[in-house]
């Protein structure tokens, strides 16, 4: 696929999976992929190499309608440089296992998922996100993995300590939580360090 994504493609409200992986797609994600209400599977990814240097990026934010996949399992949008925030509304996808956010230009907190209990991986690196990590992220009991690390940006990074509810989830369940070293952000209770 190249070019924008097709304003059709919102209108297969059956589809249970859609993965858009291209070098060349741009455009906007539109408000209609809030109409894909049977989605299970939501897979956007772009080629970094190629961004901008063949004129293929995605522009605009991620539309709150997305909150309303509620069947979604698995959200990956990878590469996509998006700016904006993460929308709160995804504390809505309760049958989330994936979320994968990484690679993007996310400004602003990490929301307070505190809904999603199926989470397995969390994915948030390389952002431009900003402040502390959110307590609520501790409850989420089935979390095993946690990437927060490589902020960039020249006002982002994380900051504060890791909530002891997610110290807890690193003592009790072996969750395993990456983080920059080099960041204004404290773990002391078993992080995973990377640069």
């Amino acid at each position: 696929l190249t070019g924008t994504i097709p304003s059709s493609i919102y209108n297969l409200t059956n589809l249970l999976s859609l993965t858009l992986s291209s070098d060349f797609l741009s455009g906007t994600i539109g408000t209609e992929i809030g109409n894909m209400r049977s989605l299970t599977s939501l897979n956007i990814a772009i080629n970094a190499a190629n961004v901008d240097a063949l004129g293929a990026n995605l522009v605009g934010t991620l539309p709150t309608e997305i909150g309303r996949l509620i069947y979604l399992e698995r959200l990956m949008i990878m590469g996509a440089f998006l700016p904006g925030t993460i929308p709160v509304e995804l504390n809505n996808l309760t049958s989330l296992i994936v979320l994968s956010l990484g690679y993007n230009f996310f400004t602003g907190t990490i929301p307070p998922l505190a809904s999603l209990h199926q989470l397995n991986l969390a994915v948030f690196a390389y952002n431009q996100l900003t402040g502390g990590v959110p307590s609520e992220l501790g409850s989420l009991v089935s979390l095993q993995d946690l990437m927060l690390q490589g902020q960039f940006g020249e006002s982002a990074g994380l900051t504060g300590s890791l909530p002891p509810s997610l110290c807890d989830l690193i003592q009790n369940q072996g969750t395993n939580i990456y983080v920059t070293c080099l960041e204004d952000f404290i773990c002391d209770c078993g992080c995973i360090c990377s640069l």
